[in-house]
């Protein structure tokens, strides 16, 4: 228990050591995205500099990378998605009693007026379409309700599946509230869902192919095995009755008494041995020659269709088989 101990101990060393240059590596690689989109913004490239702030706060949050990036939306008229970080912001500052929080709330409360809204109104519902605008997905809850968006030119597209069936555009003005009414069952019918292929029959056989000719070969060759194995059986039936004939005379009084036998009474007796296991194992071989025979003959093809099977099985001092088909 205690290596089991140590070596836990020992392993997650290793694995806190293997993992600090990756954590003191991270904020640094922040930091010099940040000092880029710094130098874009200062440059006036508020463009290019957004998505090094936002690649930044994502490597490592911080809040004066927040209020940049906040800032940085605002500059490039994404009203929407800086009035989502101004808000962002005034919850940290307000969790963390940030001296910031009085000029962050300022700052968002002069973005809402600008905000441009989108109302998407659905007369009749559908089950299996989604609403879009732009790449957000819009949810039957908020469907009547003033949405937030960016100035401009929104896209709304209706899908069923990865499949747009139809775009709408809607022009989002600063301060104005713009309404699109859809009318899913509509669009639904208008633009069906591919039929489900139905199932395919089985294939009928074709009643003008030529069949195969008839071919007896396997048929008598299956008769000849089951002949030599029912050759066999009869083998072993016949040597099984010599030696009850021979355990007979053993068993006289004047061949074994109590078990003692004379020279003739005990010539008897092995012989009488002998043919029975010898008769034994030629049953058995016999009756498995002349199932793989039958099993030849039921199988073949034959002029009128039919169809058999059989199943052979061994046990000590026991064969036998399984036999089965169809025939029309």
């Amino acid at each position: 228990m205690l290596a089991r101990a140590w070596l836990c101990g020992l392993v997650a060393l290793a694995i806190v050591v293997a993992a600090a240059p990756s954590a003191r590596a991270q904020p640094a690689t922040a930091e010099a995205i940040f000092q880029a989109a710094k130098d874009l913004a200062d440059a006036g490239k508020w463009e290019d500099a957004c998505p090094k702030f936002k690649a930044s706060y994502e490597l490592d949050r911080q809040l004066g990378t927040l209020l940049n990036l906040a800032n940085c939306y605002e500059q490039i008229n994404k009203l929407a998605q800086a009035w989502v970080r101004w808000n962002e912001a005034i919850e940290w500052a307000g969790r963390e009693n940030d001296k910031r929080l009085g000029w962050i709330k300022e700052r968002q409360s002069k973005v809402v007026p600008r905000l441009p809204k989108l109302v998407v109104n659905v007369t009749r519902p559908a089950p299996d379409l989604s609403i879009r605008h732009d790449d957000t997905p819009l949810p039957p809850a908020s469907y009547g309700i003033p949405l937030a968006v960016d100035p401009g030119v929104v896209v709304v597209r209706v899908s069923r599946g990865d499949q747009v069936l139809e775009t709408r555009e809607v022009k989002a003005e600063e301060g104005k509230t713009a309404e699109l009414s859809l009318d899913l069952t509509a669009i639904a019918k208008k633009h069906p869902a591919p039929a489900k292929p139905p199932d395919k029959p089985d294939p009928k056989p074709d009643p003008d192919k030529p069949k195969q000719p008839y071919d007896p070969t396997q048929r008598t060759a299956g008769i000849i095995v089951g002949a030599v194995g029912l050759a066999a059986v009869l083998a072993a039936a016949g040597l099984e009755i010599g030696a009850l004939v021979k355990k007979g005379q053993a068993d006289e009084p004047d061949a074994c008494v109590n078990q003692i036998c004379s020279p003739k009474g005990l010539e008897a007796a092995e012989q009488g041995k002998t043919l029975a296991e010898v008769g034994q194992w030629l049953g058995i071989a016999g009756l498995g020659v002349l199932a793989v025979g039958v099993t030849v003959f039921l199988t073949a093809p034959s002029e009128d269709d039919t169809a058999a099977w059989l199943e052979p099985w061994l046990a000590p001092g026991l064969a036998g088989a399984s036999v089965g088909g169809t025939w029309w």
